[in-house]
């Protein structure tokens, strides 16, 4: 590894006041390691030197006597943008918290340039269409996001991402060639002066499922709330209320148990009418079965006797006045003896319904630790 060099020393020309400096250069070097703003003036390919003009220290490789040199720093440290879990209870330095806050675009501009790619296009008045895009973002998993540039309204997103193209939410309002323009998939802060780190907050991370251009389809909105294909997309919950839809198929075997009671005891009525075909005198036996009927009609007399059991109360007279009828009532002082027939109706209600409608819990089992983003 090659330390600062003064060359060959001419006495001829070289002056005292020149050697000194060249000496007191080649001291300076080696005694602070190469530190400076900038690229040493004195670099030789392969000497390492530091550069400390920015919010950190970067350490580089000399390619040559003007370089570009190699930044070492990229070798051993994580790229702006570099999402990382930690167990750190304190905000490590040269983080941010990965909460989905808004941060200033001029205090982490390499952020802001990893996570907030820049580009050109061309636009035209009233159109959503943007095209000649100066880079294929068609499996950059841009749609969605917040874009920003000359000429398009505050609040417009990407819908579409071509090869060389684009289509926006809103139309342009001026037109132009080669315009600069910015997409912010984890959100543009106030459009102006800030934009948004990634908001990991309560998420576990998902890797977006058509990188390199193949999209396998394992997570989709219309199943899981997220769509894998598109940065920074966040949805899911962690508890569902099944519907009967979601259940699978079976069935609920019906049964019913009781009896049936059907009362015709005690005393009850009857009411018959008789028809006699006969004019004249004639008569009417009060007894039919088991049943006994007191009789009630005009003409004609039957003493008070008894028949099986039951006494006749009433007297009986028939006219002869031709066919007539006689309305007769009665009642039964026991119900043995007799059946009534009729239609017997029985409504059975089986109720098999079950369930709470408690949310199902959907959470894995997992540990919760900060995540940071590299500025």
């Amino acid at each position: 590894m090659s330390r600062a060099t003064i060359g060959t020393i001419n006495p001829s020309t070289t002056s005292g006041a020149q050697l000194a400096t060249l000496l007191n250069n080649r001291e300076l070097a080696e005694n602070s390691g190469h530190v400076g703003t900038g690229r040493p003036t004195y670099a030789q390919a392969g000497m390492i030197y530091s550069e400390n003009s920015g919010a950190s220290t970067k350490l580089f490789l000399a390619v040559g006597v003007s370089g570009p040199d190699v930044d070492l720093s990229a070798l051993f440290a994580d790229r702006p943008g570099t999402l990382r879990v930690t167990a750190e209870v304190r905000l490590p330095s040269g983080w941010l918290w990965a909460d989905g806050a808004a941060v200033s675009r001029a205090s982490f501009p390499d952020l802001l340039a990893a996570i907030a790619p820049t580009f050109t296009g061309t636009l035209a008045v009233g159109s959503a269409n943007i095209t000649s895009v100066s880079e294929d973002f068609s499996i950059a998993g841009l749609v969605g996001a917040p874009i920003e540039g000359t000429g398009i309204p505050v609040g417009t997103t990407i819908t579409v991402v071509t090869g060389s193209g684009m289509t926006m939410s809103q139309n342009a309002t001026a037109a132009g060639t080669g315009v600069a323009l910015r997409a912010f998939p984890s959100g543009n802060g106030n459009a102006s002066t800030t934009f948004n780190t990634p908001n990991c907050k309560g998420r576990v991370v998902i890797g977006r499922q058509n990188m390199g251009g193949t999209d396998v389809g394992l997570v989709t909105p219309g199943v899981g709330g997220v769509d894998g294909s598109k940065l920074a997309n966040a949805g899911g919950t962690q508890s569902v209320v099944l519907s009967a839809a979601q259940l699978p198929a079976h069935s609920h075997p019906a049964s019913s148990s009781g009896t049936v009671a059907i009362d015709v005891g005690g005393s009850h009525a009857h009411s018959i009418n008789i028809t006699s075909g006969a004019a004249g005198s004639h008569s009417h036996a009060p007894q039919n079965g088991d049943h006994f009927y007191t009789h009630v009609a005009s003409g004609g007399s039957v003493s008070a006797g008894t028949v099986a059991g039951a006494t006749l109360a009433q007297s009986l007279t028939t006219a002869a006045v031709g066919n007539h009828t006689h309305p007769i009532t009665g009642s039964t002082s026991t119900d043995a003896g007799h059946t009534h027939t009729g239609t017997l109706s029985i409504t059975t209600t089986v109720s098999n319904s079950a369930g709470g409608g408690t949310a199902v819990p959907l959470v894995q089992p997992g540990i919760v630790e900060n995540v940071v983003v590299k500025t």
